[in-house]
């Protein structure tokens, strides 16, 4: 319901908070513009995936306009649903959006897995969407079968619930995904998720 409505412009509520949150990613980069070594990661988890892609295009047009050097905004989008949105008949503003930022070189990785039945495990949404893109996120399996024993993996497995906020979870065995290590440490988000 909250899909249909969104893609139709329905939700009163979202636009304004599309521009704040966009507003502050803008105010970051304009102060941060001649910082080295920074990088601003704009994170969102299912529905939020969403709204980050209206986000993500008004930080991106506003950029352009100002000349704003992008490199540092990145964008890590898990458990992504966006085609709840995209494949909706009403979705102009939407498709717009995602041309955007399909038009922008941004560094970003797209996290789905195939035991998350709340999200479209490594679907590149901008072909399913009918979008020519220049550009899209690199998409990876966190491989959820490798960072947790054998013993947890197999209460989480059938539980689609869980396996949905797993994106979010500590590890219980050290693996290429590390959803606290990419938000935070020393390193680049992209030299951390390099090696997936």
């Amino acid at each position: 319901m909250f899909c249909a409505k969104y893609a139709a412009g329905k939700i009163a509520e979202s636009q304004a908070l599309i521009n704040e949150f966009s507003n502050v990613i803008l105010n970051v980069l304009q102060k941060k513009q001649e910082t080295k070594n920074y990088e601003l990661i704009l994170c969102a988890h299912s529905v939020g995936t969403i709204l980050a892609m209206s986000v993500a295009a008004r930080v991106v047009r506003i950029a352009q306009e100002q000349k704003l050097d992008l490199k540092c905004f990145k964008i890590l989008t898990l458990g992504q649903c966006i085609p709840l949105v995209s494949f909706q008949k009403s979705c102009g503003q939407f498709k717009m959006d995602l041309q955007t930022l399909g038009n922008a070189p941004l560094v970003w990785f797209d996290f789905t897995a195939k035991i998350d039945g709340a999200c479209f495990p490594l679907l590149d949404y901008f072909r399913a969407s009918g979008i020519q893109a220049k550009f899209k996120p690199k998409f990876l399996s966190p491989r959820f079968h490798q960072l947790f024993t054998p013993q947890t993996y197999k209460k989480i497995r059938y539980n689609w619930y869980l396996a949905h906020f797993l994106y979010l979870y500590s590890n219980e065995i050290l693996g290429s995904y590390d959803f606290f290590n990419f938000i935070g440490g020393k390193n680049t988000l992209e030299s951390k998720i390099g090696a997936v």
